[in-house]
């Protein structure tokens, strides 16, 4: 006989451990890594949306306080002449319209101290000599 056929060939006992560790129990913690991976980046992605769709709104509510406080100053210095001391004023002022007293400006919120505040939470700062109001929020002041 051929030395080809005399051949025996052993094969390795498997042990308990091998089976756990098979390409299938590798290829179910890829698939868990992988939508926890998925799951953190759409769970970031709704975060930055919605903090993206706050500062909008609040900048969007921002430049229609301010128009509405630039419009109160012009009905004040048209009314009385001189831009008003600060802007607290223009939430005391009252002018009759349409036969009812109503405020030249309503609608911007207020502090506790009497303060006008920005929805950033910033008071508004105003100048006199040139009758200009513009937020102090950092992201903002140029306005």
């Amino acid at each position: 006989m051929s030395p080809k056929h005399l051949r025996v060939r052993f094969s390795q006992p498997k042990s308990p451990l091998a089976s756990s560790r098979s390409p299938l129990w590798r290829r179910k913690n890829f698939r868990i890594g992988l939508l926890l991976v998925i799951f953190l980046a759409v769970l970031a992605a709704a975060l930055f949306a919605w903090r993206y769709d706050r500062n909008l709104r609040l900048s969007t509510e921002l430049r229609y306080e301010l128009a509405l406080i630039r419009n109160a100053l012009t009905i004040y210095v048209t009314r009385y002449g001189e831009p008003p001391p600060d802007l607290e004023t223009l939430t005391r002022t009252y002018l009759i319209f349409e036969g009812k007293y109503q405020p030249v400006l309503e609608g911007v919120e207020m502090d506790g101290a009497g303060r006008l505040v920005d929805p950033f939470g910033y008071n508004y700062t105003y100048d006199m000599g040139t009758s200009t109001v513009y937020s102090s929020a950092p992201c903002c002041k140029n306005w």
